[in-house]
């Protein structure tokens, strides 16, 4: 108020006004006119705003995450404190613009005489192949941890097999291996694909002795009976027709024969064994 006047009535924040700030009138850097001294306004809003007092219009806002408490200029108006009501203290200073124009004209005059220095760096999109090389030359540092690319397994012949369904060539492959853990797996897998009669049907001599010499061998093994007793029968039932074709097949039915009865009377012996042993072992409960 000028002589209990009203001059100019203010309005722009929308709660209660906090602080007020003076600053001089200061000369323009780039011209020589002197600018109009300013007011600043804080609020309960959170925003600060910069009025100019000749036409009191706003020149700058600055809006702040917390009610504002207090605010504060320094006495050469090139610092600005303001403070919220969640303990946030705010400080901006004001640019030098003359000591901003001196570095602007070192930076120039150094790219006059080495331009490549300060080359702008191209930027690299997704839509440009480079993309997606980037990084490859760089090396790793002490304190980075490297991750070793996973290796892809490789798959055995019998496995590439069963992959593309040829049940017949992965039973063959797995025969070759002569290691009867891999052998035992792929009649598994094949029994549970319901693969194993088109596996053991149709083959050839040689493949059918080999299956033959590895029943003979391993059908008697406890471990692997129960899963390749009934894979005899059902070699039996469908490769009977070829058994007269070969000498060897014969021999190798004939051993199968021999390794059966064998068994068969070994398991005799230990259930009349079993059958001496269990009186006397009530016996000597009681």
């Amino acid at each position: 108020m000028g002589g209990g006047k009203l001059l100019h009535q203010l309005g722009s924040h929308q709660k209660t006004v906090t602080s007020l700030c003076m600053t001089k009138s200061t000369k323009s850097s780039s011209a020589s006119v002197e600018e109009s001294p300013r007011l600043l306004t804080s609020s309960l809003d959170g925003h600060m705003r910069v009025f100019e007092l000749n036409s009191y219009k706003v020149t700058h806002v600055a809006k702040y995450p917390a009610p504002i408490l207090d605010m504060d200029v320094s006495f050469s108006c090139t610092t600005l404190a303001v403070g919220t009501a969640t303990g946030l203290l705010s400080v901006r200073q004001k640019k030098d613009r003359n000591q901003e124009d001196s570095r602007s004209s070192l930076v120039s005059e150094d790219t006059k005489l080495a331009p490549s220095r300060f080359r702008k760096q191209r930027v690299l999109h997704s839509n440009n192949f480079r993309y997606f090389l980037r990084g490859r030359t760089e090396k790793a540092s002490e304190e980075d941890y490297v991750l070793a690319r996973q290796r892809r397994a490789r798959l055995a012949e019998h496995d590439k097999f069963l992959r593309r369904f040829q049940y017949q060539e992965a039973l063959a492959a797995a025969l070759r291996t002569t290691d009867p853990t891999v052998v035992v797996a792929v009649v598994e897998e094949l029994m549970a694909r319901s693969g194993l009669m088109s596996a053991i049907s149709n083959m050839d001599i040689e493949s059918l002795e080999i299956l033959l010499a590895f029943l003979s061998k391993y059908t008697t093994v406890p471990k692997h009976s129960r899963l390749l007793v009934p894979v005899t029968h059902k070699v039996l039932d469908k490769c009977a027709s070829s058994f007269g074709h070969s000498r060897e097949l014969q021999q190798k039915v004939g051993l199968l024969r021999e390794k059966v009865v064998a068994e068969v009377h070994l398991q005799e012996s230990l259930q009349r064994l079993q059958g001496l042993l269990q009186p006397l072992i009530q016996a000597s409960v009681r």
